[in-house]
């Protein structure tokens, strides 16, 4: 065993996470894939890949002739719907034809420019 090897060894054993890190064929730095999260250090803002699913808030009917978008950051707003003939309900059902009822999901087109993955 090489002295070059010998060291490399004891690093790897002390620092597992090392051994991701790399450098292409054009010298391009590379972070092989890994089996848990990678944490970059200096980032305090979250980055989305294209396709990532997000939430767009719920809608409710909690009173008869009452429609209630709950945000994701939990504001609401109402929709009150009133019969054109007084004294006729108005029923608002909220029926899934796929997917959860009233929930309303978001999904990225566009991701970061400044970190890529896959």
């Amino acid at each position: 065993m090489s002295f070059r090897s010998a060291v490399r060894r004891v690093v790897i054993e002390a620092f597992p996470w090392l051994e991701r890190i790399g450098l292409t064929a054009s010298g391009d730095l590379e972070i092989k894939s890994a089996t848990s999260k990678i944490e970059l250090a200096g980032g305090d803002q979250a980055v989305h890949r294209v396709g990532d699913l997000g939430t767009a808030g719920t809608f409710t009917s909690p009173l008869a002739g009452q429609l209630t978008w709950t945000g994701p950051d939990g504001s609401a707003w109402n929709i009150t719907l009133t019969s054109a003939a007084p004294g006729s309900p108005v029923v608002i059902a909220l029926v899934p034809v796929i997917g959860d009822v009233g929930k309303l999901l978001t999904k990225a087109t566009s991701g970061s420019q400044k970190v890529s993955s896959g």
